[in-house]
């Protein structure tokens, strides 16, 4: 699974989605790995943009660049984007 852009404050703690009227995710990402989701990838760019660092999510993430992130995409038979 990969986050890009603003996708990547879904992985901070401590995420407020009642003030947007939405559900809490904290609880759907760290059940990933029940699911079979082995390996979560962040945009380095996207911290980058936001002054984030990789360590401070709820999850194991790898930064990842351009490139790789194109590596990824063309690896893999289905991409969906939300």
């Amino acid at each position: 699974m990969l986050f890009m852009d603003a996708g990547v404050l879904q992985l901070l703690p401590g995420q407020e989605s009642a003030l947007i009227e939405q559900k809490p995710l904290a609880a759907n990402l760290q059940a990933l790995p029940m699911f079979g989701v082995e390996d979560i990838y962040v945009c380095h760019h996207s911290l980058g943009e936001r002054g984030l660092q990789p360590g401070r999510f709820l999850l194991t993430a790898k930064a990842v660049d351009g490139a790789e992130i194109a590596s990824l995409l063309d690896h893999h038979d289905q991409v969906v984007t939300l």
